[in-house]
């Protein structure tokens, strides 16, 4: 701390000799003084030379008190000041620390090891100022030029202080506005009390994360704010207030309102394009049905008794192969008939289906069939008969195709107005995520696509799976009737 410049302000000759001794004793030279008897001349002497540190009298000729200090700071704020007050002006020298002096020394108590003391501190003081200082201009333009606002509250959640984006965010023109107010008051009457409670949860958790809520301005028109909030601590670990972040999302959350709106208007034609395609499958059905299917029947009638009529046995192998062909024809009508429509969803009703369905599969496939139907179930709305039989027809496709079971296990019922089918299989199993995977969204029969159609009538597709553990598929919607 030697080789300093010191300035010692002092109007008393002898006050001011005393305070040379002690920083220089026996003329040594620890530190270069400069004396000035009055602030002029202090002046004078700061623009004449370069100081490290000064050393000032509160009362002086031509200034007293905390002027003294006031002008000084003024004049050459960087440096560190230690001020000089009487015995009975102890008080006014803890009020010149308020203002910015680091130490106040009460003249005829002090002495060397005091006044070295005190420098020494002084200068510390004024780095740790001067770097507190720097940090909060930091602070402040970084908050100040965030495209958040930021609000700093106490821990009854009265307002201290709010950045300019804050204030704008909510319609204020100025900081004072918003002084102590209670935050809460910023949200609509709905989202107040969650707000309360999130911050009474801050206290045992420390901090919350970009939730949304509907905030109010000053004029009370509301909008979309995100916000988030920690405790802030003092040197002690107490917390004594806390910081939050807010941000106005009106656009965001309009935005995506537009996008769900978009999906439901492409989920609502998806589903106005599959029910025309059923239409189109039923219009075809009838017709193989009703057409082709009788005048095969017809033809082969006719010709059951065109080869009983003819005596000529040379024929009759030429009439059975042809019988045989027509048969095949009938068949395959027939198949094409029900894959396309089958009737007996629409004359019978979807358990009816699901049973022919379930039948089908046994005769077919090598496969274990079990169906249980615990409610009767009538009356449904057509789209949404057709949505069901057709969600079913392809989970237990997909188990014929992936799954490699043994058995399949059925079970149908209305519990509380919603309707449950549930899909047992003892085969390979999967990973539930893979439905969220490109190729089962590309796939128009795979479980993302059935759960998207479902999703469209308030329904969800429940998925239990585990590989090598076989799968359980629940198909949950609520009833829509005629």
């Amino acid at each position: 701390m030697q080789d300093l410049n010191i300035l010692l302000i002092e109007d008393n000759p002898a006050d001011a000799f005393l305070i040379r001794e002690m920083l220089n004793p026996g003329g040594s030279q620890d530190f270069r003084i400069s004396h000035a008897g009055n602030l002029k001349e202090s002046f004078k002497l700061i623009k004449e030379k370069r100081f490290d540190f000064i050393i000032s009298d509160l009362g002086l000729p031509d200034s007293y008190g905390l002027d003294t200090v006031k002008s000084v700071i003024a004049k050459i704020n960087h440096l560190p000041i230690v001020v000089l007050t009487g015995y009975n002006n102890e008080q006014m020298g803890n009020d010149a620390l308020s203002i910015g002096a680091q130490d106040y020394l009460v003249k005829g108590t002090i002495n060397a090891e005091q006044l070295h003391r005190s420098i020494r501190y002084a200068f510390r003081r004024k780095k740790s100022e001067t770097e507190l200082r720097a940090s909060e201009v930091k602070f402040r333009t970084m908050v100040e030029t965030s495209p958040d606002g930021v609000v700093t509250l106490n821990l009854d959640g009265a307002i201290l202080y709010a950045s300019k984006r804050a204030l704008e965010e909510h319609g204020y023109l100025k900081e004072n506005n918003l002084a102590g107010k209670k935050f809460w008051d910023l949200f609509s009457e709905n989202d107040k009390l969650k707000v309360i409670k999130r911050f009474r949860d801050i206290e045992k958790i420390g901090v919350i994360s970009n939730e949304e809520y509907l905030m109010i301005r000053e004029d009370n028109s509301q909008f979309y704010g995100e916000l988030s909030a920690s405790l802030v601590k003092n040197e002690m670990g107490n917390a004594n207030g806390y910081i939050v972040v807010t941000k106005d999302i009106s656009q965001r959350k309009k935005n995506e309102n537009a996008i769900i709106k978009y999906q439901k208007k492409l989920q609502s034609l998806v589903m106005e394009l599959n029910l025309t395609e059923e239409k189109e499958r039923r219009k075809i059905a009838v017709e193989l049905h009703d057409h082709l299917g009788q005048n095969l029947a017809m033809a082969k009638i006719r010709l059951a008794a065109l080869k009983n009529g003819n005596g000529h046995s040379e024929n009759d192998d030429n009439y059975t192969e042809i019988e045989k062909h027509i048969s095949h024809a009938i068949d395959y009508s027939r198949i094409l008939t029900y894959e396309l429509s089958p009737p007996v969803l629409f004359e019978l009703g979807l358990v009816e289906a699901i049973n022919w369905k379930l039948e089908q599969i046994s005769e077919n496939d090598d496969l274990k069939t079990n169906f249980i139907a615990e409610t009767e179930i009538s009356g449904l709305k057509e789209d949404y008969l057709i949505l069901l039989f057709r969600s079913f027809s392809e989970l237990v496709d997909n188990v014929i195709k992936h799954a490699s079971a043994k058995y399949i296990n059925v079970k149908i019922g209305i519990h509380n107005t919603v309707l449950i089918i549930e899909i047992e299989d003892d085969g390979k199993g999967f990973n539930p995520d893979s439905i969220y995977s490109s190729i089962y969204k590309t796939n128009k029969n795979g479980l993302f696509g059935i759960k998207e159609r479902l999703e469209y009538y308030n329904g969800k597709l429940e998925i239990s799976s585990q590989l090598g553990k076989g799968s359980k598929i629940k198909i949950i919607i609520p009833v829509i009737s005629k």
